[in-house]
């Protein structure tokens, strides 16, 4: 059913550089739209600060709301570890670890078919697999 998708996996390795420079294109073409578009009402340097501030705005706001959801499910990881902690289960966290990276398998897929960047299937993998089991850890760390 995801042949089309899983067929650019092995492209993983020659378009790296590519992805990379596709996503940079794409956010500024999105900045030269609003620049243009903008400039049509406004002075160039009120635009410029605009398009600054809206951007600190949206930075800080995804900061905020990833610190809220890393608290979010820092708190019911640290719930699950006390639980896990208490009945003496030790080698939870490698089994946790590999299930994550084999589910984000299916997040990955999901990505490359619906979210329309062109991004390799792999790439979006490791970005899951790295971020899932970084906030993952991060939250048993913070456990222990």
């Amino acid at each position: 059913m995801d042949k089309d998708v899983a067929k650019t996996i092995p492209q993983w390795f020659v378009n790296r550089w590519k992805n990379c420079c596709d996503a940079a294109e794409m956010i500024a073409g999105l900045y030269q739209r609003c620049y243009g578009y903008l400039t049509d009402y406004m002075h160039s340097y009120v635009v410029i600060g605009i398009m600054i501030l809206a951007s600190v705005g949206i930075l800080i706001g995804e900061f905020f709301l990833f610190r809220n959801v890393f608290d979010h499910i820092s708190e019911k990881w640290h719930d699950r570890w006390q639980y896990y902690k208490v009945i003496g289960v030790k080698s939870l966290r490698k089994a946790v670890t590999v299930a994550l990276c084999i589910v984000n398998i299916t997040f990955a897929l999901i990505a490359g078919m619906c979210i329309p960047l062109d991004i390799n299937v792999v790439s979006w993998w490791i970005c899951f697999s790295i971020g899932l089991n970084l906030l993952y850890h991060g939250c048993c760390k913070n456990s222990s």
